[in-house]
Order: C-alpha cells, then structure tokens, then sequence
C-alpha cells in the first residue's frame, strides 16, 4: 500500500524510511510546520517501519502461530496504519 501511495520502488523498512521521512516526505500525515508535526512525522515513520520489522517480516519469512485474540490485535493495529495511510498527503 505504501508503495502504491508513494510511488517508490524500495520495500521493507527502507521504503517506509523513504516514503515518510520528516525532513523529505513523500507522504506526509500533518503540515511539518513545528517540531512538534515532525515529530509526529517520525513516530508515524516509525510504526509503519515496526509493524514491517515486527509484524510483516517474522510472518513472511517462518510460520508462527498467533492465537486468534493476536491475530485480531494486529488486524486492528494494520488498519490504523491503512486509515492513516489513506489520509495522508501526497508531496509527489
């Protein structure tokens, strides 16, 4: 979804790096006019690089088991960061 909405071409965590970094962003969730918005930026930047790390990665790359209370967790937590994605403005 990243990449579609950014139109970049790299993936993993280097992508949402790309894609959202608070001093160049492709996409950007607020208007960066103070410290405060930039920091937002970052943390944003940093979720999406998480759940790519933590969510995407150990799944994709091994079977692991999560229950069905975690899978709804992560479900719950993924749509966020697409509801965010989907507001976010495009600088391209």
């Amino acid at each position: 979804m990243v990449r579609l909405r950014s139109g970049l071409e790299f993936d993993g965590t280097t992508l949402m790096e790309r894609a959202f970094n608070p001093s160049n962003p492709v996409l950007k969730f607020n208007a960066l006019q103070d410290q405060s918005d930039k920091d937002e930026q970052k943390g944003f930047m940093q979720l999406f690089s998480g759940a790519v790390s933590g969510l995407r990665n150990p799944r994709a790359h091994g079977f692991i088991n999560d229950d069905a209370e975690r899978a709804l967790e992560f479900i719950a937590f993924v749509s966020l960061l697409a509801k965010l994605l989907d507001e976010a403005t495009s600088l391209t």
